[in-house]
């Protein structure tokens, strides 16, 4: 049996139609989701099915991003210390840096 036959084809469809603000309002909605189109999005929730909301934490993002650079300059600049002592402080916070950022991205 070829791969289409197995799988069913869409072969209905419904027409709706939007004031501009209200479709607006559904592609801002449909972009939290992790839905693959803007059908798929529309069916599931005509069809109740489950619909997973993405949320985003700017600030976090940001500090993320700065965390980052942070280690990378700490683990640049460790290439030019001869203290120990400092290079073995500049290790711990990277150390550190690692788990707050393996922390900060679990999900």
């Amino acid at each position: 049996m070829t791969r289409k036959k197995k799988q069913e084809r869409m072969r209905k469809v419904v027409n709706v139609n939007f004031l501009i603000s209200e479709y607006d309002q559904l592609c801002q909605e449909y972009e939290q989701t992790d839905c693959r189109s803007l059908s798929e999005y529309v069916r599931n929730i005509l069809m109740k099915g489950p619909i997973i909301v993405k949320t985003r934490n700017v600030s976090m993002d940001i500090f993320l991003e700065t965390a980052v650079d942070i280690k990378n300059d700490l683990r640049d600049a460790l290439e030019f210390i001869d203290e120990p002592e400092i290079k073995e402080k500049i290790e711990n916070l990277l150390e550190l840096m690692r788990k707050i950022y393996k922390t900060c991205t679990q999900e």
